[in-house]
């Protein structure tokens, strides 16, 4: 989903909360893009036409744990299939306990014909030096959110992992209230807005310069317990300036 280039973290914030996340939910989403054919993509520049071929067609979230034990672990599986037609799954582990503690990250890429062709994975309790408790994995921010506190002005801060060494402090904050219609209908939702920290590439001056130029990802979450996230929209590619092709996902269903 999110992509930018990371020079430095420096602010500190608190592990998320279980919240409201169910024991068992599926939530499967249809992607759409405004800006940019992802079907047939223009082949200059070669990175947009890779990162096209590599967009989400649909994704599925499903989410697993026990209830309100905190000594049961959460865990997360998301499963995106591509433009390429190739199906990436992505298993997320977590410390048990009464906060979010991402603590293992697996992906694993299939062929159209199911043939297993990559698999990574990273233990962040074994890095030197550690990672931050307070990390969070860009697929899993719809997970995470659904705990917020969505009075409106409220705002959290926390880590967000793109690999190794690209790691954001990021703010999201709650806007207010708007009836959203996806496939799954039309729903009344929380507006939650999110940037980058820009004090990350070099301190206040510079991040009031770079200000204009933060990419903004909107995610709306169902103003109904569990709050399940049932829109996201964000620039595609790594610039967001006027114009900037548009990737969005809107919810198709949920089951449990």
């Amino acid at each position: 989903m999110i992509f930018f280039i990371i020079m430095s973290y420096q602010a500190r914030a608190d592990m998320f909360d279980w919240g409201g996340i169910p024991e068992k939910e599926i939530l499967t989403y249809r992607s759409v893009y405004k800006g940019i054919d992802v079907v047939h993509p223009d082949p200059r520049p070669l990175s947009m036409r890779y990162g096209a071929s590599e967009a989400a067609v649909n994704t599925e979230f499903s989410i697993r744990h026990a209830g309100n034990d905190p000594t049961k672990p959460l865990e997360v599986v998301v499963t995106v299939v591509s433009q390429n037609r190739y199906t990436s799954r992505y298993y997320f582990g977590f410390k048990p306990g009464p906060k979010i503690n991402l603590v293992y990250y697996e992906k694993t890429v299939f062929t159209p014909a199911g043939k297993k062709v990559r698999t990574e994975a990273y233990d962040y309790t074994e890095s030197v030096p550690p990672f931050p408790g307070e990390m969070a994995h860009p697929l899993i921010l719809p997970v995470l959110f659904c705990g917020l506190d969505f009075t409106r002005g409220k705002s959290r801060e926390f880590y967000l992992w793109l690999n190794p060494i690209l790691i954001m402090t990021m703010k999201v904050v709650v806007k207010g209230e708007e009836d959203v219609t996806v496939p799954a209908g039309t729903i009344p939702c929380y507006r939650l807005e999110m940037e980058p920290d820009m004090r990350d590439f070099g301190g206040e001056i510079l991040a009031r310069v770079l200000k204009p130029f933060a990419p903004k990802y909107i995610f709306w979450m169902d103003r109904k317990a569990p709050h399940p996230m049932v829109k996201y929209q964000g620039p595609f590619g790594q610039i967001n300036i006027a114009g900037a092709p548009i990737e969005m996902s809107e919810l198709v269903k949920k089951s449990n």
